[in-house]
C-alpha cells in the first residue's frame, strides 16, 4: 500500500501543562513548510496588489483635485485640498462672533467656523471669480460658494474677548472684538 506524503510528515505531541500536571494532550502533524511558504507568498502578493490599487486610486483622486478643487457634493461644496465641506452660502447678515458659532452649530453635527488658514485658502487675488459685495471687491477661489460680504469669522480666539477673521477683499486677517460684526461661512470635515 502506497503512503501519501502527508502521512510521512513527522508527528509532534502537544501538551498543555498546569501546576497540577497534564491537562490536555494530542498528536498533530508538523505543518508542510513548503505549503506554508507558498500561502505566505500568495498573501504578500495579494497585499501588494491591494496596496498598488489604493495608491493608484489616491493618485487619481489627487489628480482630480488639482484639476477641480471644489465640487457641489455632500450637502455643500466639497474642497478636496482641505478635506472639508463648505456651506454653499454664508449666513447672509452681519452677526457677532458668538452668534456665528451658534449659527454654524445649528446646521447640524460637525458644522463649525473654519480656521483662519481655511478661510485664507478661499482668497486668490488673481481669481476669475472676483465680484463686488457691499461696495468691496472680493476675490474668492470658487464661484460655487455664495459670498455676501468681505469679512468672515474664524473659530480661533485671542484671549477672552477677540476672535479671528479674514477679509476676502484684501486677503488679510485680524483679531477684532467678538462683539464686532461679520459673517459666518461654516465648514465641516469630509
Amino acid at each position: 500500500m502506497a503512503m501519501k506524503a502527508s502521512m510521512l510528515r513527522p508527528m509532534v505531541l502537544l501538551m498543555v501543562f498546569t501546576a497540577g500536571g497534564i491537562v490536555q494532550w494530542s498528536f498533530a502533524q508538523v505543518p508542510d513548510l513548503e505549503v506554508l511558504d507558498r500561502q505566505l507568498e500568495e498573501r504578500k502578493a495579494e497585499e501588494a496588489r491591494q496596496q498598488a490599487r489604493r495608491a493608484e486610486e489616491e493618485r487619481r483622486a489627487a489628480e482630480r483635485c488639482l484639476q477641480n478643487r471644489f465640487e457641489v457634493a455632500n450637502g455643500g461644496v466639497s474642497d478636496c485640498q482641505l478635506g472639508v465641506v463648505w456651506a454653499s452660502a454664508d449666513n447672509g447678515r452681519d452677526i457677532n462672533w458668538p452668534d456665528s458659532m451658534s449659527y454654524c452649530r445649528s446646521l447640524g453635527p460637525g458644522w463649525g467656523l473654519p480656521s483662519v488658514f481655511q478661510l485664507l485658502s478661499l482668497y486668490a487675488r488673481d481669481t476669475t471669480f472676483s465680484r463686488s459685495v457691499l461696495g468691496f471687491s472680493i476675490y474668492p477661489t470658487t464661484a460655487l460658494i455664495q459670498f455676501t460680504a468681505n469679512w468672515y469669522w474664524s473659530a480661533e480666539v485671542y484671549g477672552s474677548s477677540q476672535a479671528g477673521g479674514v477679509d476676502l477683499a484684501v486677503g488679510g486677517w485680524g483679531w477684532p472684538p467678538q462683539s464686532s460684526l461679520g459673517r459666518a461661512l461654516c465648514v465641516r470635515r469630509l
